[in-house]
C-alpha cells in the first residue's frame, strides 16, 4: 500500500486539505513539511488537538464541526461495524487558523492488530496534542473492556514512562447520546473518571495494585503521587446529546464546546502547549513515531498492561534470549522518551526567544552581529539537551534526536537570517539611491559602495559552520542597482535630449526673429535709390491743414480742416520763429 491513506469503501472522500499522515499499515507519512503554509508559520508553536475514541461515534463530524475541518465521514452502518479496522491518522489544519493542527484516529477495532495500530496511534497524538478529545458513548462509561477506559489507561501509561517534568494536557472526554437525567452528571462522570486514572497510575508507578517494578523506568517513577498525575492532567467532561433527540440542544453544546476551547483562555492556551514549531513538526513527528513503532505492542481491552508483564521477567533470562547484549527493549524505549521530552522542552524554550528576535526584525530593526548570537543560541539550546539527556550519552536515540534538534533550530534560525538579509538589502538600497542622486558622486562608486556595505553586513550575520548563503539576495540587489543606473542614465540621456532640441528651437526662433526684423526694416526703411517726401501746409488764420506724401513710388494728397489747438501758443504765423519762405515744413529722408 502506497504512503498515502485510502478511504475506505463507505465512507465519503476526503477532502484535498485532509492529509492522512499514518496509513492502515503503520507507516508515517514522509512528506514534509506536511502543509505549505508551516514554512510561513516558522517558528510559531502549533496549537494541536488530537481526537480518538470509539469507532462510528462521530469524531469526523465533531472535528469538522468545530474547526470547520473536512474529515471523511463515515457512512458505515452499526451492522457493519466488524468489519471496520483502523485506517491511521488523518491531519487538517482548523479553518482559517494555520497554527491549530487537528489529529484524527481513523476506525478502530479490526482485531489484534487493529488494536495494535489504535494504540500507537494514540500514544503518538497524546504526546504531541495540547487537548486531546476523546469521543465516547455514553453507555460504555464504567465499563473496564470499553473504549474510555482503554484511552485512559492509555494516556495514563504514557504518563508513567516519563522520567523528567511532565507536560500538562488536556484531555476533554467528549460523552454522546448523555440525554434526559444524563446531561446532569458531568461532575459524577469527571471524578469517576478521577478515581479510574489515580488507579492505573498506582499500578503503573509500583503502588498499590503493583507487585514489584520490572526496570529502571518503572523504578525511577514508583514514588510519584497522584499529586503528580493531577499535575500533569487536566481531565474534563462534556456531555452532548443526541441529535437524532434534540437537534438544536445538539448544536447549542457544541458551540459552547468549540468557544471553551477556541477562546483566549481556553483548553487550547499555552499552558497546555507541548512548544513545538510548525517548521518543525513533520520531523519531529516522524522521529517520534519511529519510537513508538520500534516499541513492543502494549495490551488489549481487558488485558494486564505490558509493564506488568514486564515485572515477571528474569533479567538474566532475557539476555540469554537476546543473545547476551543484556538490553531490555524498555530502556531504548525510556531513552526515546526521554529525549523526546526534552526535544520538545528545548523547542518550547527555544521559541519564545526565536520568537522575541523575529518581533525585532518584523519592526525593522536589525539585530547586530546575527551570526554569532545565532551560533551562541544553537551551542545553548543543544548543550541544554546534552545535560538533560546526558544519561543517555552514547545512545542511537540520543545522537539521532541532537541531530535533528540541531536541524529544527538551524531552519529556525535561518528563517531569521533571511528576514536579516530583506533588512540589509533594504539599507543598502536606500544608500545607493542616496548616494546616486548626488550630482558629485559617480554612479558606478555609489554602486560599488551598497555592494560592499551590504556583503559586509550580509557576512556578519552569516551563522559561523552553516551552509548560509546570501549570493542570491546580493545577486538581486545588484540586479535592482544596474535596473535603477540604467534608467537614471536613460532619464539623463532624455533631459540632454530636450535640452539639445530646446537650443535648437530657440536658434531657429532668433533667425526668424532676426529675418522678420530685416523684412520690417526693408518695409518701412525703403531700398536703395528710392525717395520718400512729405509735405505739410496749413494757411494762417484758417483750419485747413494740407499734405503731400511721396513714398515707394505713390503719392497721396491729404486735405482736412482740424483746428488747430496749440495756435494760441503760437505766434502769428503758426510757429514760434518763421522757417524758411512762406513757414513750409519739411522732412528729408534718405534710406542707404
Amino acid at each position: 500500500m502506497s504512503e498515502e491513506t485510502a478511504a475506505p469503501t463507505g465512507s465519503a472522500g476526503a477532502s484535498a486539505d485532509v492529509l492522512p499522515i499514518v496509513n492502515q499499515e503503520g507507516r508515517m507519512l514522509e512528506r514534509t513539511p506536511w502543509f505549505p503554509s508551516e514554512l510561513d508559520v516558522g517558528a510559531e508553536c502549533y496549537r494541536v488537538i488530537g481526537c480518538a475514541g470509539s469507532p462510528l461515534s462521530g469524531k469526523s463530524t465533531l472535528l469538522n464541526e468545530l474547526f470547520g475541518t473536512h474529515f471523511s465521514v463515515s457512512r458505515v452502518r452499526a451492522t457493519d461495524r466488524r468489519r471496520w479496522s483502523t485506517r491511521g491518522i488523518s491531519a487538517s489544519l482548523a479553518a482559517n487558523q494555520e497554527t491549530i493542527l487537528v489529529l484524527e484516529v481513523d476506525g478502530g477495532d479490526g482485531g489484534a492488530s487493529g488494536q495494535q495500530l489504535q494504540e500507537r496511534c494514540l500514544r503518538y497524538i497524546c504526546s504531541v496534542s495540547d487537548v486531546v478529545l476523546c469521543n465516547v458513548w455514553y453507555h460504555d462509561l464504567g465499563r473496564y473492556d470499553s473504549d474510555p477506559q482503554w484511552c485512559l489507561r492509555t494516556m495514563v501509561r504514557e504518563l508513567s514512562q516519563a522520567d523528567g517534568p511532565l507536560l500538562r494536557t488536556c484531555v476533554v472526554f467528549v460523552v454522546r447520546d448523555a440525554d434526559g437525567d444524563a446531561l446532569d452528571s458531568t461532575a459524577a462522570v469527571t471524578d469517576a473518571l478521577w478515581l479510574d486514572a489515580e488507579e492505573y497510575w498506582q499500578q503503573e508507578t509500583g503502588g498499590s495494585g503493583s507487585s514489584s517494578t520490572s526496570s529502571s523506568g518503572a523504578a525511577a517513577t514508583s514514588s510519584r503521587s497522584v499529586e503528580t498525575l493531577r499535575a500533569a492532567l487536566e481531565l474534563r467532561v462534556v456531555l452532548l446529546p443526541s441529535p437524532r433527540a434534540s437537534r438544536s440542544a445538539y448544536d447549542t453544546a457544541v458551540q459552547r464546546l468549540r468557544h471553551e476551547m477556541l477562546d483566549a483562555g481556553g483548553s487550547l492556551s499555552s499552558e497546555f502547549s507541548k512548544g513545538l514549531p510548525a517548521d518543525g513538526f513533520a520531523a519531529f513527528s516522524r522521529r517520534l513515531w519511529e519510537g513508538i513503532a520500534a516499541q513492543p505492542a502494549g495490551w488489549s481491552r481487558g488485558s494486564v498492561p505490558l509493564a506488568l508483564h514486564m515485572a515477571s521477567v528474569d533479567r538474566g533470562a532475557f539476555a540469554l534470549a537476546s543473545g547476551g547484549n543484556g538490553a531490555l527493549p524498555s530502556e531504548a524505549l525510556v531513552a526515546a522518551y526521554h529525549c523526546d521530552g526534552a526535544f520538545s522542552e528545548i523547542l518550547r524554550n527555544s521559541a519564545e526567544e526565536l520568537g522575541e528576535l523575529a518581533s525585532q526584525l518584523e519592526e525593522g530593526d536589525k539585530i547586530s552581529g546575527f551570526g554569532r548570537r545565532a551560533e551562541d543560541l544553537l551551542n545553548k539550546y543543544l548543550s541544554g539537551f546534552e545535560s538533560a539527556t546526558e544519561a543517555y550519552a552514547g545512545q542511537e536515540v540520543r545522537e539521532r534526536k541532537r541531530a535533528e534538534l540541531e536541524s529544527v533550530l538551524d531552519a529556525s534560525l535561518q528563517s531569521l537570517f533571511l528576514k536579516q538579509l530583506q533588512l540589509i538589502r533594504e539599507n543598502a538600497l536606500q544608500h545607493f539611491k542616496t548616494a546616486s542622486s548626488s550630482e558629485e558622486i559617480p554612479g558606478d562608486f555609489a554602486f560599488y559602495t551598497a555592494d560592499a556595505l551590504f556583503q559586509r553586513e550580509a557576512e556578519d550575520s552569516v551563522r559561523p559552520g552553516s551552509d548560509w548563503s546570501y549570493a542570491n539576495e546580493r545577486s538581486d540587489l545588484q540586479q535592482t542597482m544596474a535596473e535603477i543606473s540604467a534608467r537614471r542614465k536613460q532619464l539623463i540621456h532624455v533631459q540632454i535630449q530636450a535640452a539639445e532640441q530646446q537650443r535648437q528651437a530657440m536658434q531657429y526662433m532668433q533667425l526668424q526673429q532676426a529675418q522678420l526684423q530685416a523684412i520690417q526694416q526693408q518695409q518701412y526703411g525703403g531700398t536703395l535709390g528710392n525717395w520718400n517726401v512729405g509735405v505739410a501746409y496749413r494757411p494762417p488764420d484758417t483750419n485747413v491743414n494740407l499734405s503731400l506724401l511721396h513714398q515707394q513710388g505713390r503719392t497721396q494728397v491729404q486735405v482736412s480742416m482740424v483746428p488747430d489747438e496749440q495756435a494760441g501758443l503760437l505766434g502769428p504765423n503758426g510757429f514760434t520763429s518763421g522757417v524758411g519762405p512762406g513757414n513750409l515744413g519739411v522732412s528729408f529722408n534718405i534710406n542707404i
